[in-house]
């Protein structure tokens, strides 16, 4: 039984980087580096914790603490490859940053992405399984279970 209860390891392995897909399916994203790539799907990430922490400008905009030190730390990245990929991020219109001087840290601002129509539709029709093959049809509309016996979806459903 002890071995069914979840451990703070467990928690953090159910947790995942979102990764939008927009930054495979648009030119100008797909050509960025990887590691621009992941930064973008951290900050990303670290919204909600922003959120949460209250860090919303008086428009509304939520913004990021979060420096480059950190990405670099967080992603085992050297920090000159983090300054780059911070630079194609803003190169790219994913990323801008306002200055706050005296030390402080940069606010940062993750920026949406712009994917054309063309593009995604072009891109999903590549990105998804081609099954040239059908799913064999079932007249009877019978249900196969894992062990090998079978039954009227009908009864399957209570």
């Amino acid at each position: 039984m002890k071995d069914r209860i979840y451990h703070i390891s467990d928690v953090l392995n159910e947790e995942y980087l979102r990764f939008p897909l927009g930054l495979l399916a648009e030119p100008k994203y797909r050509d960025m580096s990887l590691e621009a790539k992941m930064i973008y799907s951290l900050l990303l990430n670290r919204l909600t914790l922003s959120q949460r922490n209250g860090w919303i400008n008086d428009n509304g905009e939520v913004y990021l603490i979060y420096t480059r030190e950190d990405a670099a730390e967080t992603l085992n990245l050297s920090y000159k490859n983090t300054i780059a990929a911070f630079k194609e991020l803003i190169a790219n219109g994913l990323l801008l940053e306002q200055r706050q001087g005296r030390g402080y840290p940069n606010l940062l601002f993750v920026l949406k992405m712009v994917v054309t129509d063309e593009n995604a539709e072009e891109f999903s029709e590549d990105f998804d399984i081609k099954n040239d093959e059908k799913e064999p049809e079932n007249p009877d509309k019978q249900q196969i279970c894992q062990n090998g016996t079978s039954r009227h979806a009908e009864t399957a459903y209570q």
